[in-house]
Protein backbone atom coordinates (compact mmCIF):
# COMPACT_ATOMS: atom_id res chain seq x y z
CA UNK A 1 0.00 0.00 0.00
CA UNK A 2 1.32 3.44 -0.96
CA UNK A 3 1.08 5.50 2.25
CA UNK A 4 2.39 8.64 0.51
CA UNK A 5 -0.47 8.45 -2.00
CA UNK A 6 -3.01 8.23 0.82
CA UNK A 7 -1.66 11.40 2.46
CA UNK A 8 -2.53 13.34 -0.71
CA UNK A 9 -5.96 11.75 -1.02
CA UNK A 10 -8.70 14.29 -1.88
CA UNK A 11 -11.47 14.70 0.69
CA UNK A 12 -14.39 15.26 -1.75
CA UNK A 13 -16.30 17.44 0.74
CA UNK A 14 -18.00 19.43 -2.02
CA UNK A 15 -20.76 17.41 -3.61
CA UNK A 16 -19.80 18.82 -7.02
CA UNK A 17 -16.74 16.52 -6.81
CA UNK A 18 -18.92 13.40 -6.51
CA UNK A 19 -19.86 13.23 -10.19
CA UNK A 20 -23.25 13.67 -11.81
CA UNK A 21 -26.35 13.06 -9.72
CA UNK A 22 -29.29 14.51 -7.82
CA UNK A 23 -26.93 15.61 -5.01
CA UNK A 24 -25.64 18.45 -7.21
CA UNK A 25 -28.72 20.53 -6.38
CA UNK A 26 -28.46 19.82 -2.64
CA UNK A 27 -26.30 21.26 0.17
CA UNK A 28 -22.68 20.09 0.54
CA UNK A 29 -21.10 17.77 3.13
CA UNK A 30 -20.93 20.19 6.03
CA UNK A 31 -24.50 21.48 5.81
CA UNK A 32 -26.85 21.03 8.73
CA UNK A 33 -30.47 21.68 7.92
CA UNK A 34 -32.39 22.50 11.06
CA UNK A 35 -36.14 22.57 11.16
CA UNK A 36 -39.21 21.91 13.23
CA UNK A 37 -42.28 19.83 12.51
CA UNK A 38 -45.26 19.55 14.86
CA UNK A 39 -43.15 21.21 17.55
CA UNK A 40 -40.29 18.69 17.30
CA UNK A 41 -36.88 20.06 16.32
CA UNK A 42 -34.94 18.05 13.76
CA UNK A 43 -31.60 18.11 11.96
CA UNK A 44 -30.72 16.72 8.55
CA UNK A 45 -27.04 16.30 7.73
CA UNK A 46 -24.78 14.13 5.60
CA UNK A 47 -22.66 11.27 6.91
CA UNK A 48 -19.12 10.39 5.82
CA UNK A 49 -20.37 8.75 2.62
CA UNK A 50 -22.46 11.73 1.55
CA UNK A 51 -25.77 10.10 2.46
CA UNK A 52 -28.43 11.96 4.41
CA UNK A 53 -29.10 11.29 8.09
CA UNK A 54 -31.99 12.65 10.10
CA UNK A 55 -32.33 13.26 13.84
CA UNK A 56 -35.43 14.21 15.83
CA UNK A 57 -35.22 15.72 19.33
CA UNK A 58 -37.65 14.49 21.95
CA UNK A 59 -37.96 15.20 25.67
CA UNK A 60 -34.83 13.90 27.37
CA UNK A 61 -36.71 12.88 30.49
CA UNK A 62 -38.63 10.20 28.60
CA UNK A 63 -38.65 6.86 30.32
CA UNK A 64 -37.16 3.70 28.83
CA UNK A 65 -40.57 2.42 27.73
CA UNK A 66 -40.74 5.31 25.28
CA UNK A 67 -37.17 4.67 24.16
CA UNK A 68 -38.25 1.13 23.25
CA UNK A 69 -41.18 2.63 21.32
CA UNK A 70 -38.82 4.95 19.45
CA UNK A 71 -36.54 2.08 18.43
CA UNK A 72 -39.49 0.49 16.62
CA UNK A 73 -40.35 3.49 14.46
CA UNK A 74 -41.01 2.69 10.82
CA UNK A 75 -38.27 4.71 9.12
CA UNK A 76 -35.90 4.03 6.22
CA UNK A 77 -33.36 1.43 7.40
CA UNK A 78 -34.77 1.51 10.94
CA UNK A 79 -33.67 3.68 13.84
CA UNK A 80 -29.87 3.79 13.83
CA UNK A 81 -29.29 6.44 16.52
CA UNK A 82 -30.78 7.05 19.96
CA UNK A 83 -28.85 9.01 22.57
CA UNK A 84 -28.73 12.17 24.68
CA UNK A 85 -26.30 13.65 22.14
CA UNK A 86 -25.88 13.83 18.39
CA UNK A 87 -23.17 11.68 16.75
CA UNK A 88 -20.76 14.59 16.35
CA UNK A 89 -21.22 15.88 19.90
CA UNK A 90 -19.05 14.77 22.80
CA UNK A 91 -21.24 15.74 25.73
CA UNK A 92 -24.69 14.47 26.54
CA UNK A 93 -27.62 16.77 27.18
CA UNK A 94 -30.07 15.02 29.49
CA UNK A 95 -32.82 17.48 28.54
CA UNK A 96 -32.90 16.19 24.96
CA UNK A 97 -33.01 12.70 23.49
CA UNK A 98 -32.15 12.30 19.79
CA UNK A 99 -33.58 9.59 17.56
CA UNK A 100 -32.10 9.16 14.10
CA UNK A 101 -31.84 7.21 10.89
CA UNK A 102 -29.52 7.19 7.90
CA UNK A 103 -29.71 6.61 4.16
CA UNK A 104 -26.53 4.53 3.91
CA UNK A 105 -27.77 0.95 3.83
CA UNK A 106 -26.91 -1.83 1.38
CA UNK A 107 -29.63 -0.70 -1.03
CA UNK A 108 -28.64 2.99 -0.84
CA UNK A 109 -26.15 4.81 -3.03
CA UNK A 110 -23.65 6.95 -1.09
CA UNK A 111 -22.05 9.28 -3.66
CA UNK A 112 -19.05 10.50 -1.67
CA UNK A 113 -18.26 6.98 -0.52
CA UNK A 114 -18.37 5.73 -4.12
CA UNK A 115 -16.07 8.52 -5.29
CA UNK A 116 -13.59 7.73 -2.50
CA UNK A 117 -13.62 4.03 -3.46
CA UNK A 118 -13.09 4.91 -7.11
CA UNK A 119 -10.17 7.19 -6.22
CA UNK A 120 -8.69 4.58 -3.88
CA UNK A 121 -8.62 2.10 -6.75
CA UNK A 122 -6.85 4.59 -8.97
CA UNK A 123 -4.27 5.48 -6.30
CA UNK A 124 -3.63 2.07 -4.76
CA UNK A 125 -3.87 0.08 -7.95
CA UNK A 126 -4.01 -3.63 -8.64
CA UNK A 127 -5.70 -5.15 -5.53
CA UNK A 128 -8.63 -2.75 -5.91
CA UNK A 129 -8.84 -3.24 -9.67
CA UNK A 130 -8.97 -7.01 -9.14
CA UNK A 131 -11.75 -6.55 -6.58
CA UNK A 132 -13.72 -4.42 -9.03
CA UNK A 133 -13.38 -7.11 -11.69
CA UNK A 134 -14.60 -9.78 -9.24
CA UNK A 135 -17.58 -7.58 -8.37
CA UNK A 136 -18.48 -7.24 -12.04
CA UNK A 137 -18.39 -11.04 -12.47
CA UNK A 138 -20.54 -11.51 -9.38
CA UNK A 139 -23.01 -8.90 -10.61
CA UNK A 140 -23.32 -10.67 -13.97
CA UNK A 141 -23.65 -14.20 -12.56
CA UNK A 142 -25.56 -13.85 -9.29
CA UNK A 143 -29.08 -12.33 -9.38
CA UNK A 144 -29.20 -11.93 -5.59
CA UNK A 145 -25.93 -9.99 -5.48
CA UNK A 146 -26.98 -7.91 -8.50
CA UNK A 147 -29.50 -6.11 -6.26
CA UNK A 148 -26.62 -4.60 -4.35
CA UNK A 149 -25.53 -2.72 -7.46
CA UNK A 150 -29.03 -1.41 -8.13
CA UNK A 151 -28.78 1.01 -5.24
CA UNK A 152 -30.56 4.36 -5.28
CA UNK A 153 -29.57 7.73 -3.89
CA UNK A 154 -31.94 9.04 -1.22
CA UNK A 155 -32.44 12.77 -1.69
CA UNK A 156 -32.79 15.54 0.87
CA UNK A 157 -36.52 15.56 0.11
CA UNK A 158 -36.68 11.82 0.83
CA UNK A 159 -34.86 12.33 4.16
CA UNK A 160 -37.14 15.22 5.13
CA UNK A 161 -40.21 13.07 4.39
CA UNK A 162 -38.76 10.30 6.58
CA UNK A 163 -38.19 12.79 9.43
CA UNK A 164 -41.79 13.98 9.17
CA UNK A 165 -43.01 10.37 9.13
CA UNK A 166 -40.96 9.64 12.26
CA UNK A 167 -42.44 12.68 14.02
CA UNK A 168 -45.97 11.66 12.97
CA UNK A 169 -45.36 8.28 14.64
CA UNK A 170 -43.82 9.83 17.77
CA UNK A 171 -46.71 12.28 18.02
CA UNK A 172 -49.39 9.55 17.93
Amino acid sequence: MDIEAIKDFPDFKENSSWGEGEWLTEPDMLAQIKGEYKGYPYILTRNFGGSWCGYVAVDGSCDWILVDKYSCLDVHGGVTWSDHRLPWEENENIETFWIGFDCAHYHDYSPRHEKILEQTGEILGDPYKALAEQQQKLKANCPVAAGFWNRTYKTLEFARNEIESMIDQIDE
